[in-house]
Parts: structure tokens; C-alpha cells; sequence
């Protein structure tokens, strides 16, 4: 079992933000006169955008989008109304042992926690999310695909 990784929809949200930004380029360009220095943040995403490490991670991520759009979707339709997501609780801790993570419990309200160590000593890094659906017990959680898109209630709200 991979990793999941993160994407938006079966197009991938990536692809689709770059050429939309790409398509807007020349428009923007024209309308300038001269090109505006880049701003402090500007420069630093540009840096980081061009960095092989984050460039290999964005190649990783379309990489197996197939893959991590049908994790999404098999854990999506696990119902988990409020105060009502302990299957869901379930199946995460079993696929975070899958993975290797390690630590992984579920605390009493149902949290599901575990530790991924780093290769370095540095600052620790929290991921949190939420696992019911906010939908009411009973609601219809298959999820359909109608061309790109996967349709479900709570499909893109913290699911990958």
C-alpha cells in the first residue's frame, strides 16, 4: 500500500492550476509596460517552486493520482456522521499501520494519532483533520464519478 498523497480531483488539481496561470501569463504581461520586481514572498515561491525536492514531490503527487483518488473515494463511503466516525477512526489507524506509521492509537474521543519520526532532529510537524462527514446518519456516501470529478457528500473535506 502507498501513501496517500495529496490532490484535488481525478484531473488533479496541480496540472489544472498551472495551465490556467500559464494561460493568463501573456495577459498579464501585456498589460505591464515594464515587469514588476517581485515581491520578498513573490521571489521566495518562485525559489521554492523551482527546488528539485519540491518539484520531485509535485511529480510524485500526479505520479499516482489514480491511486490516491481511490483511497479518497474507499474512505469517503465509510459513514461517519457526528460523533458517529469510530469505523472511519477505524480504517485510518489501519492504514496508517499499513503505511508504517508508528504510535498509532485512538484516543477517547475518537482521534486517530500517530508518528511519522524524521531522518533529522528539527521542529515537530502537525497534520490534523477531521474524520465525520457533518452529513446526518443515513445519507448516501457512495461515491459517483461523473468525468473528473468524484461526487460525494464530504468528498473534499479532509479526505485526502
Amino acid at each position: 500500500m502507498r501513501p496517500t498523497r495529496t490532490a484535488f480531483n481525478a484531473g488533479g488539481m496541480f496540472p489544472a492550476l498551472c495551465v490556467s496561470l500559464l494561460a493568463a501569463a501573456p495577459a498579464s504581461v501585456a498589460a505591464q509596460a515594464t515587469p514588476a520586481k517581485p515581491t520578498p514572498l513573490e521571489a521566495s515561491m518562485d525559489k521554492l517552486a523551482k527546488h528539485p525536492t519540491v518539484a520531485a514531490a509535485f511529480s510524485a503527487l500526479q505520479s499516482d493520482n489514480a491511486w490516491t483518488l481511490d483511497q479518497q473515494a474507499s474512505i469517503c463511503q465509510i459513514p461517519a456522521p457526528p460523533f458517529k466516525e469510530q469505523a472511519r477512526g477505524a480504517e485510518y489507524a489501519k492504514r496508517f499501520r499499513e503505511l508504517g506509521v508508528q504510535n498509532v492509537r485512538i484516543d477517547k474521543e475518537g482521534n486517530v494519532i500517530g508518528e511519522i519520526r524524521g531522518a533529522k532532529p528539527g521542529p515537530t510537524l502537525m497534520l490534523a483533520g477531521h474524520l465525520d462527514t457533518v452529513f446526518p446518519e443515513g445519507t448516501d456516501v457512495r461515491v459517483k464519478r461523473e468525468g473528473t470529478k468524484l461526487i460525494a457528500p464530504g468528498i473534499g473535506d479532509d479526505c485526502r
